[in-house]
């Protein structure tokens, strides 16, 4: 079998990182009175943030000086009232459901989730960030720890800024769990220890550090390839022949 490598071609799309702090989980959930509810649609977004931060040649992403922007929403009692017991006290212990309610430490502090969802629209198409078209090339590919947990929230009340976002996702977390599986822990990929603290600039943050921290070790290993090629020394392992053909 012989893989075709249009599967290699770079990728055109920004690099968006994300991170959406909610008031439950997504997926199924069941509420005290018994009732089922898709928890993406049912729990409210408290914030959401945004960064394009430039990625330099070597994999690295630059932190500094880094196109960002933070949208909070105003809890009003409707959506306190939808609030699940874990994320009430997490958001209440980080300040965060404080902070909706001053817009401290927010880029803009929305009235309803529709005007977030147009401040965000407004901030990605200034940052020349258009719709995704996969033929075009446009959009971005939203990056981030369990990133499609975010997405899931973004598509089921933000259905227009979701339209933003490329259908494949940079998922931080897979990465963290190969590198701490069979599958890649032989490589001595390491991530960061997390302060976790539940607001959506820090983690990005994290996020970014943890990807650098990943990308810093394949960058040694990819050194020290090139100086055994250097010296003659050759992998004595399986060939990438063996495996594709």
């Amino acid at each position: 079998m012989t893989i075709k490598s249009n599967h290699l071609k770079p990728y055109p799309q920004a690099l968006a990182w994300s991170d959406t702090e909610t008031g439950g989980l997504n997926g199924i959930q069941t509420l005290k009175d018994g009732t089922r509810v898709n928890g993406a649609e049912y729990y409210p977004i408290l914030e959401v943030a945004i960064m394009l931060p430039v990625t330099n040649e070597n994999g690295l992403v630059e932190l500094f000086d880094v196109p960002a922007f933070n949208v909070g929403i105003k809890m009003t009692q409707e959506r306190m009232d939808r609030m699940d017991d874990w994320p009430l006290t997490q958001h209440t212990n980080s300040g965060l459901l404080e902070r909706l309610k001053s817009g401290e430490g927010f880029d803009y502090l929305a009235a309803t989730t529709e005007e977030a969802e147009i401040k965000l629209i407004e901030w990605l198409e200034i940052n020349g960030v258009s719709t995704f078209d996969s033929k075009a090339g446009t959009g971005a590919i939203l990056c981030g720890n369990n990133v499609g947990f975010d997405l899931s929230f973004i598509d089921a009340q933000m259905p227009k800024l979701a339209r933003y976002f490329h259908y494949r996702k940079g998922d931080v977390s897979a990465v963290n769990i190969f590198s701490r599986s069979p599958l890649w822990k032989h490589t001595g990929l390491t991530g960061i220890d997390k302060k976790g603290a539940h607001t959506a600039l820090s983690d990005i943050t994290e996020s970014v550090l943890e990807m650098n921290a990943y990308t810093q070790v394949i960058n040694e290993l990819l050194w020290y390839k090139e100086q055994a090629q250097k010296a003659g020394i050759m992998y004595p392992g399986i060939s990438r022949n063996d495996v594709f053909d």
